[in-house]
């Protein structure tokens, strides 16, 4: 009997192939000989194959021009894969070389499609479902587990069309990492009220040669087995937040994924980047912040002279399965309040709100693809107010410095030249930009310069 790749077919297809296989089981049940009775077999098998060539064919035109969605497919096509040859081996069936050659050799005409780059993509996830066959059978049975009589929490779950983007140098200081970007958070960390850094957060409005500083600390128990801030931690912080803004007190990785993708249904969030995020959760939720703003105050920038607290109150209920608007969901995310960095940043009418449709970006959404869009859309929204004093022109070093990339690489370095004229490219088609340009310094391409509408842009 084929085996089903249950991907390729939709509601109605699956349930007449399980007809069929129902019907196999129970005509063996009444004495069918399998082996012998090859016409009764063939009419099977004829059946079966009819109903996947029908999908494979209006399947493969889809996704010749949907590559994003192939590649998630394939993977959950991979995932059933090995889940089977766990399941039939706990019954004593020990899956062979040429058994899983050939399994993973039904995907062909599928991966015929991908450019070479997305094919090597599949591969590695093939090596990695095949090296961790067991975690991902014990995952895939606790989806298959899970019923309604679970714990149930607040069912209100809104879709944020919205990035909530603070836009202050406090915000986009602490995520940084590299020493060679200027200013690496390392120096915020577990410092006293004396001896708390100083950031430059403006000048005077009644004299412009006097500068303005605001005072800021981070404080992490075990810091070295936790980690200091990184930029995907901030991508995962403006998720987080847009979504509570529209009234999700609960939510999931899963959730915050999707908005992370602008709001991409279908979006399957795998193990690595599900670890990701719930490791940024958890720095995001263990790091306390303490930002002075006397001086703000004093200048009439800030309505508080303090404001400190864990920089994402949240709780992960781990371990338990709980029910969100009527799904079954595991590591649900519990927000507890707002973030006082997000406090900070409304005090100082720093808060911007683009379209979340934004990060919708035809690309491998990766973790350095996640901090590189937040980057430029951070940019954007810095470019289209008329108060802040960073222009439209972004410098490529400042870029591979936030990244956190050897600049000299000069591959890696084209490489994310290319995703952001990507990016670019995509807001062009959508409307967000008229344009984009890319400005030489002797021979070397150093900057790009991004041309905005002149329509003003909404700033709370």
């Amino acid at each position: 009997m084929p085996a089903a790749l249950y991907f390729e077919l939709d509601k109605n297809e699956l349930a007449q192939t399980m007809a069929i296989i129902d019907e196999f089981s129970e005509a063996i049940n009444h004495g069918l000989d399998y082996e012998h009775d090859n016409e009764t077999l063939a009419d099977f098998r004829d059946r079966l194959s009819a109903i996947r060539d029908k999908a494979r064919e209006r399947n493969l035109k889809y996704y010749a021009s949907h590559h994003e969605e192939l590649i998630t497919a394939l993977q959950g096509a991979i995932r059933d894969i090995v889940r089977f040859a766990v399941l039939i081996g706990k019954q004593g069936v020990i899956y062979t070389a040429d058994d899983w050659t050939y399994k993973f050799g039904e995907l062909s005409p599928y991966l015929a499609l991908l450019d070479e780059a997305e094919r090597a993509k599949i591969f590695d996830y093939m090596n990695y479902a095949y090296d961790h066959k067991e975690q991902i059978f014990r995952e895939e049975e606790e989806k298959d587990t899970l019923t309604q009589n679970t714990p149930a929490v607040r069912t209100i779950t809104s879709r944020s069309r919205e990035l909530k983007l603070e836009t202050t140098r406090v915000g986009r200081i602490i995520f940084e990492r590299e020493e060679k970007s200027g200013f690496s958070n390392e120096a915020f960390y577990n410092r006293t009220d004396d001896d708390m850094p100083e950031v430059f957060t403006g000048t005077h409005p009644k004299n412009r040669r006097k500068e303005i500083f605001t005072f800021v600390s981070l404080k992490i128990e075990n810091l070295q087995q936790e980690g200091r801030l990184e930029p995907f931690d901030g991508e995962v912080l403006c998720s987080s937040i847009s979504l509570y803004a529209v009234g999700n007190e609960y939510t999931s990785p899963d959730a915050i994924y999707r908005h992370m993708l602008g709001n991409k249904r279908g979006a399957k969030l795998h193990p690595q980047m599900r670890e990701a995020i719930l490791a940024s959760l958890r720095r995001l939720r263990l790091t306390n912040i303490i930002i002075r703003a006397e001086q703000e105050i004093e200048a009439g920038y800030s309505k508080k002279s303090r404001y400190e607290g864990v920089i994402l109150p949240n709780e992960v209920i781990e371990d338990e399965t709980v029910s969100l608007n009527g799904e079954n969901v595991r590591d649900c995310v519990h927000f507890l309040r707002n973030s006082p960095l997000y406090d900070y940043a409304d005090d100082k009418n720093q808060i911007s709100r683009i379209p979340v449709a934004m990060l919708d970006v035809p690309a491998d959404n990766d973790k350095e693809f996640i901090i590189l869009k937040g980057y430029l859309t951070r940019r954007y929204a810095e470019a289209k107010n008329s108060n802040s004093k960073l222009g439209n022109i972004i410098r490529y070093d400042s870029l591979f410095a936030y990244i956190g990339i050897d600049s000299g690489n000069r591959k890696h370095t084209k490489r994310i030249r290319d995703k952001v004229k990507l990016i670019l490219e995509t807001w062009k088609k959508a409307g967000y930009i008229t344009g984009y340009e890319e400005i030489k310094e002797g021979r070397t391409i150093a900057k790009i310069k991004i041309k905005l509408p002149r329509k003003k842009f909404h700033t709370e």
